[in-house]
């Protein structure tokens, strides 16, 4: 997942520098050449802004305000209490139970049809008003598809059969708008999809037929969620919390229904923070999330207060990086690093299959899917495919976007590269009638299509 970059500066420090500070210079030119009294009541006036922006600058820093007051802001707040007996760390287990995995080196060929019994397509209904810019995560919710497009910030709802449904709320600064859509998550429990206005400071929740059904603020700043039950796994990533020591530094936070920290987790140095840019990967199926800090080389599934390890990735027999690199990581380091060892680029976890995408630099920088069967731990990968009748051997390999079922992978891909595959002689004779006429009616500029990738049991 793309992280987004959180700076220390707060909403009333930015205020501060750009509108109070260019007043205050006007201000003082102004008083060049005005008589004495004048002067000093300004002066007073100057003074007493500051005194007031000094204050409330001070209380958000050991208090959590959210940026709408509410009613319900008081009784909020008697709830926001925490102190470190409160936010206990995650209670690690099974840890015996986690797979060992070795990154390839090199780019490896294989067959597709000894990891996929099938494949279907899936395009997306196209129009003005339901355009996709680019999709940045998709869910699969009972008998639809929800999508989000943060670059739009806009999320949408399709049928099963890629009819669109719906579309979830409007941007906008009414309280029942959205300023961005940064993350989507599914509320199993309540069938919601809820959206982190990350922008505006809030959580929207709709139901699957797009009403509005709740808003809440967002009293700490995190990038990524996972509804867990009645609690909320919240990605915080290297954003700036300081109202509060104990959540400060922890990468993840579980809270409750009502955002209240009950465990924290995968503690970091503020010279990490401050030094590294990039962000951690969350995923969620179901009941459960999964996890990896992108320094640790290791999977986590986190299912309420406990979370196991469930995947080690190793190059060349040992970590990706060593105790002393992670220490004193910064996004420069990061990058010499990942330019010469392979890493895993993103996570998907089924209850049956771990996918994990592999960049290979000594390949050229090119990427192989990596299969785990979380069953009887065997692996597959596939890199150059040496099969000349499937339409998907043609298309780029990249990581899944999610799975469908326990057994079924998603990807996307845009109708250009749909039919630059299916132009390849070998394989115009194996298409089937309907896949056909399925890539005859794309047009270059219509939405995104859906890849649904059934995996052999192995």
């Amino acid at each position: 997942m793309e992280k987004m970059k959180v700076t220390k500066t707060s909403i009333l420090e930015s205020d501060y520098k750009s509108v109070i500070c260019p007043t205050l210079r006007r201000v003082k030119q102004q008083l060049r050449g005005t008589n004495m009294k004048r002067n000093t009541t300004i002066l007073y006036f100057l003074l007493l802004i500051g005194i007031i922006s000094g204050c409330t600058e001070k209380g958000r820093r050991n208090s959590l305000r959210p940026l709408s007051e509410g009613s319900f802001d008081k009784e909020y707040q008697q709830h926001w209490v925490i102190t470190d007996d409160s936010v206990k760390p995650f209670e690690v287990v099974r840890e015996d139970k986690c797979i060992q995995v070795e990154l390839p080196s090199k780019l490896p060929y294989s067959d597709l049809d000894t990891i996929f019994s099938s494949y279907k397509l899936i395009p997306l209904e196209t129009s003005e008003e339901f355009l996709i810019g680019n999709i940045d995560r998709i869910i699969k919710c009972p008998g639809c598809y929800c999508i989000q497009d943060r670059e739009n910030a806009n999320v949408f709802i399709f049928e099963e059969n890629g009819k669109f449904r719906c579309k979830l709320g409007n941007k906008g600064h009414a309280r029942n708008e959205h300023l961005d859509a940064w993350s989507i998550a599914y509320d199993e429990k309540n069938e919601q999809i809820v959206m982190l206005d990350l922008t505006g400071r809030r959580l929207l929740s709709y139901d699957l037929m797009g009403n509005l059904k709740k808003v809440a603020s967002l009293f700490f700043l995190y990038h990524d969620m996972a509804f867990l039950g009645d609690d909320i796994l919240c990605l915080t990533g290297s954003a700036y919390n300081r109202f509060s020591d104990i959540i400060d530094l922890s990468r993840l936070v579980l809270t409750d229904k009502m955002g209240k920290p009950i465990r924290r987790g995968f503690p970091i140095t503020e010279m990490i923070r401050d030094r590294f840019t990039y962000g951690d990967k969350m995923t969620q199926y179901k009941d459960k999330a999964y996890f990896t800090d992108l320094i640790a080389d290791t999977v986590w599934e986190v299912s309420g207060k406990e979370m196991a390890p469930i995947l080690n990735m190793t190059v060349n027999g040992s970590q990706r990086f060593s105790k002393d690199e992670k220490e004193n990581i910064t996004s420069k380091s990061y990058k010499i690093h990942t330019a010469k060892m392979p890493f895993a680029m993103s996570i998907n976890v089924s209850p049956k299959y771990i996918a994990l995408p592999v960049a290979i630099p000594r390949a050229g920088g090119q990427i192989a899917l990596m299969l785990i069967s979380r069953k009887s731990n065997r692996q597959k990968i596939v890199g150059i495919s040496t099969n000349q009748t499937r339409l998907d051997s043609y298309l780029p390999i990249t990581g899944p976007d999610g799975f469908a079922d326990d057994s079924t992978l998603i990807h996307t891909f845009s109708p250009n590269f749909l039919q630059m595959g299916a132009s390849n002689t070998p394989i115009k004779d194996h298409l089937s009638k309907e896949e056909r006429d399925i890539l005859k009616k794309l047009n270059p500029n219509d939405n995104p299509v859906l890849l649904l990738e059934r995996l052999i049991d192995f």
